[in-house]
């Protein structure tokens, strides 16, 4: 078969070898593998935040690389969104409201020297306007937020999870969407324009 060319983004990929995810909110108080999308934000109560030290155990362990969920298929999101306030940390009440952990865990991870990446699921078990057209254009805005407002992502995490029954704004329904619903290679054509234009070193 002969050797395949790989691009720089696939040789750092190879050369981080073992990497780590971190995936905590609702389903952490709540024991759900995946959330329905109506948990009360107020169940995110936790003792102690400190990505920081979740950095350096990791680093200690030998992984050089982290992706966080910042948004799994229950639609809560780990960092105070403007597009997202009211199923965010910005409606959680206590010491931690609007908790920014995309952001801590961003920088933790480059001042320890470890790469960076981001999972944010394309299904959406929260939003009301999920299986339209404008589900997705919200999506895409969330990943423009973090790809343009968090240094530089190493990976990103899209996935094949779609539709499905769901909270849905209060609609507690199943819904369906077609094939290519979720615009995909948009996604990676601005991930692309990023990297073209330096504001991304290079993403897997």
């Amino acid at each position: 078969w002969g050797a395949i060319p790989m691009s720089r983004a696939h040789e750092e990929y190879l050369k981080r070898g073992i990497m780590a995810i971190v995936h905590w909110g609702p389903n952490t108080y709540t024991g759900q593998e995946w959330g329905f999308g109506n948990a009360d934000p107020a169940i995110v109560q936790p003792t102690k935040l400190d990505p920081a030290q979740w950095v350096k155990v990791m680093k200690d362990g030998g992984i050089k690389s982290v992706v966080l969920v910042a948004k799994h298929h229950d639609g809560f999101c780990l960092w105070p969104s403007e597009l997202n306030q009211d199923y965010s940390t910005a409606a959680i009440p206590g010491k931690f409201k609007k908790a920014n952990v995309v952001r801590a865990l961003s920088r933790a991870c480059k001042k320890e020297g470890l790469a960076f990446g981001v999972y944010l699921s394309p299904w959406d078990r929260h939003q009301a306007s999920y299986a339209s057209d404008a589900y997705v254009e919200y999506f895409h805005a969330q990943w423009e937020d973090l790809l343009t407002n968090y240094g530089d992502i190493c990976e990103i995490w899209l996935d094949g999870a779609n539709g499905g029954d769901g909270y849905y704004g209060g609609a507690c329904e199943t819904r369906k969407i077609p094939k290519g619903y979720y615009r995909f290679d948009e996604v990676f054509g601005f991930v692309r324009r990023l990297i073209s234009e330096g504001r991304q070193a290079y993403v897997v």
